[in-house]
């Protein structure tokens, strides 16, 4: 089962790092999460998470200019390391819509907020739009 997370509205499969991103691993909170806020403030605490996973993306607002510095550090170890697959989109976005028939997969922030099981893994695929 893939485990995603998002950084910076990239969303990327980190499942080759499962042991750092699944059940037990060091960052296992930030999975089917916008890790973005967490990692640029090099924080774990659950207020750096979407709490309204149905709410808005997190605008990133607030942020100095050295945690952006530490995200797009992270955001370029993602890009090196693991695919990316899609599009972080909030829930009822326009551009998800128009992403329809288009060839990314668009994850909304009503991704599940933990390591996804076989029926949360369903749900969440069934909420993208998926062309691969």
């Amino acid at each position: 089962m893939p485990v995603y997370l998002a950084v910076n509205g990239k969303v990327f499969d980190v499942s080759a790092g499962r042991n750092f991103y699944g059940p037990g691993g060091p960052y296992e909170n930030f999975a089917g999460r916008d890790a973005s806020r967490g990692l640029a403030c090099g924080s774990f605490d659950e207020d750096m998470l979407t709490k309204a996973l149905q709410g808005p993306l997190d605008d990133l607002k607030g942020l100095g200019a050295e945690e952006w510095e530490a995200m797009r550090g992270w955001e370029e170890r993602f890009l090196e390391k693991y695919l990316v697959v899609g599009k972080l989109m909030a829930v009822g976005d326009e551009e998800a819509k128009k992403e329809d028939g288009g060839k990314k997969t668009c994850i909304t922030t009503a991704t599940p907020p933990h390591w996804p099981t076989a029926e949360t893994f369903s749900a969440l695929m069934s909420r993208a739009r998926l062309s691969l």
